[in-house]
């Protein structure tokens, strides 16, 4: 690849072309520089100069304790006490109503919980566990879940 200087008048720019087209003689490439319009009238803005570490350290505890009172006047006190009261004296019959909801698995929940436990921790295929029960699924579960809990 060669160089050429580009056929006009006032040199814009260069052109590059390869030797096998190019049928005129080279030429010297013209190197202008391309002169900037900014001539430094822009506005000069001073930077704050970084504070020594003990001045930056009492400014941050300042602005610390000016964040910390300003919370504190924004929390009403009396009001957080009266809401942990009332949590203290809820309703018995609410929290009956959540017992009753909190009710223990079946044998039936238990079995389809191990038996997908076993399948996407030890591999076991679904059917595998057709036809066998709570009782015959639960040593297997056993085994592999404890094997699994003692090596974490």
């Amino acid at each position: 690849l060669k160089l050429i200087a580009a056929p006009s008048r006032r040199t814009k720019g260069v052109v590059i072309r390869d030797p096998e087209e190019s049928t005129t003689t080279t030429s010297i490439i013209i190197h202008s520089k391309i002169k900037s319009k900014d001539k430094g009238k822009g506005i000069l803005v001073d930077e704050p100069k970084p504070l020594k570490k003990q001045a930056q350290i009492e400014q941050d505890e300042k602005y610390a304790r000016e964040l910390d009172a300003e919370l504190n006047r924004t929390i009403d006190w009396d009001e957080v006490i009266d809401q942990v009261n009332k949590k203290a004296k809820e309703d018995p019959a609410v929290k009956r109503y959540q017992t009753l909801k909190k009710k223990p698995q079946t044998k039936a929940q238990a079995r389809k919980n191990m038996m997908i436990y076993l399948k996407n921790v030890a591999g076991f295929k679904m059917d595998y566990f057709k036809g066998m029960s709570y009782n015959d699924i639960c040593p297997v579960f056993e085994k592999h879940f404890d094997s699994n809990v003692a090596f974490l």
